[in-house]
Parts: C-alpha cells; structure tokens; sequence
C-alpha cells in the first residue's frame, strides 16, 4: 500500500480509502451485511488506514460496524475515520437559498458529532465533513464556529465538506478561505473537475483532497448492461433511469475501444486513473465483500498511469 500526506493534520494515509456508504443496505440493496466487517478487516490488515463513512449511512450502522473493527485493532493498527454530518435538509438539494444555520444549526452539528463518536467508539473523529455545501455558507451561520469548538475540545481532528457530484468550482473559496483541512469531491473517468478547477488551487492551499466514486457506482467496473434492473428501492434505479445508463455504457465502449482494453480490463484502468492523480490524497473505494478488497488492492499496486494517457482521457469528461 502507497502513503500520501493528509498535510494539516501531519498525517500519512492510505492511497486507497475504504468508502462505507455502501453498508447502507437500504440504499445498496444488493449487498450482504455479514461480509462488510470482514471485508473491512481485511482491508486494514493489507494496510488501508483511512475510512470514510457518515451517520447517516445506515441510520448509523456504517459507523458501529467500523467501531468494532476499531475495536479488534485496538493497540495495532491506527485507523483514520473521516464521518459526515448531514445537512437538516435533504442531501440531494444543496439550495443557495438555505441559510446555513438552517442547513447546519450549531446543535444539530455537536449532537451528530456526540452520536458518531458513540457509534465508532472513539474519543477523538479523525475528519469531520459537512455532507453538503453551497458557497454562500461560506460568509454566513455558525458551522464553522462549531466545528473550531469540537476541534478545541478533542472531539474532532479537521474540518472538511464533501462536494456534491460535478461541483468542484463552488469549492474554491473555501479551499482559499484556509478554514477547511480536506475536500471530498465525486473524481473518475466521467468527472474530472478536479483537474480543471480546484487541484493547483487545493495544493497550494495545503488543502487534502479526498475522491469517492471512482468507478461511478459500479459502472466503470463494466458490471451494468443498459437494460441493468436494480432491486426496487436501490438508490442506482433512480440515478441510472431516462437512458443515463445507457449514455453511461456509450462512453464505456469509446474508453474500451480507445485503449483496447481486453475483458474485464475496465476497472482497473478506471481505478488506476483516479490514483494516478498528484492532487489527491485517497481515493474511495467501496468494497462491500472480500473479494472486491483484494481485487482493489492489487490493482492500487500498479504503476500509476503515463501523464500522456491521463490527458488523453479528458475526452470522457462528463462536462468536456
């Protein structure tokens, strides 16, 4: 396993991150609840050491199944949680018309940071994100104040907020304000705002850059047909429907045929291009059962991607 800099916190973390919204079986409905523990388990043991999740991921069941693998490493290994708190507004509308202290009253914060440490056992959250953001919060209500407090008083380590999908630009301010320590941002073959807005931005700035869905929700694995069914309430219905799907597996086949890549070649390419990137410090990855743990990391392994075959890539940005 490769180590980046987390640099406000003078920390080391894994090149690959284990995402855990996943373990919300509510909204993965296709996923067994009896490997996640294991599959975690086994991620620590070939190094990973960063975990993101959130407490809203299962109504808090991501975070108890982290706190008992936290448990059976104690003394060993040290594990770096990164939770969220979520707005008191659905996640999906990240509305500019939102007073921040609607979104993020002081209480509602303190009680979610009170609630995850309980769920992970822990005394101290490594990262703490707001699970939404929208660029007027930045000069309004008393998030930031809030979250200076809990950092104060050791019950969290930094400050981050986790972007919504294809919104890098409303970082940048933030990201200069110097008030955050990370950024978590949507980056993949399909999403490169990254590259384009916030990656100097965020480096100059000291500021730790976190991606999540760099297989974008499984398809860059090649696992879904355009005809794809998913179990009724899985979140994926929703997101794939009205021919995304489709357009989805258009772009697959270009990146197939440009890069002649052989069969089943696609996840690999996929999961290498996010790690090739210099910007960031972890990738994401959501690896619900043991095997896709292995898979994963044996991929995290190879040399990172030529420089001239990432730029060559930007032809399968989502907003190129």
């Amino acid at each position: 396993m490769r180590y980046r800099e987390f640099k406000r916190c003078n920390t080391k973390v894994s090149e690959i991150g284990f995402g855990t919204w996943g373990f919300d079986t509510q909204l993965w409905r296709d996923g067994n609840v009896h490997d996640f523990a294991k599959s975690l388990n086994i991620a620590v043991e070939l190094g990973v050491n960063l975990v993101d999740t959130a407490l809203v991921y299962g109504d808090g069941q991501a975070e108890q199944i982290i706190g008992k693998v936290i448990k059976s490493f104690q003394n060993r290994k040290e594990l770096y949680v990164a939770t969220k708190v979520s707005p008191m507004m659905p996640i999906s509308i990240p509305s500019p018309h939102i007073h921040a202290d609607e979104a993020f009253p002081k209480n509602h914060i303190r009680k979610a940071t009170e609630q995850s440490l309980k769920n992970l056992g822990l005394e101290c959250i490594f990262l703490q994100q707001l699970h939404a953001w929208t660029p007027r919060w930045l000069t309004e209500g008393e998030w930031l104040h809030t979250l200076l407090e809990l950092k104060k008083e050791g019950k969290i380590q930094a400050i981050g907020v986790s972007l919504h999908d294809h919104d890098c630009i409303s970082a940048v301010d933030l990201i200069k304000s110097g008030y955050v320590d990370s950024i978590q941002i949507q980056y993949n073959l399909f999403d490169q705002g990254l590259d384009r807005y916030i990656g100097d931005i965020a480096a100059k700035n000291g500021v730790a850059v976190l991606a999540r869905s760099p297989l974008y929700a499984g398809a860059l694995a090649g696992n879904y047909a355009s005809n794809q069914q998913f179990k009724q309430g899985d979140w994926r219905s929703h997101f794939f429907e009205n021919q995304h799907l489709t357009e989805v597996n258009q772009r697959i086949a270009r990146i197939q045929h440009d890069f002649n890549l052989p069969p089943g070649a696609l996840a690999d390419f996929a999961l290498n291009f996010a790690v090739s990137s210099p910007y960031l410090s972890s990738v994401l990855v959501g690896m619900r059962s043991p095997l896709r743990v292995y898979d994963t990391i044996n991929i995290a392994q190879k040399p990172y991607m030529y420089d001239h075959v990432r730029a060559f890539c930007g032809r399968y940005d989502w907003l190129s």
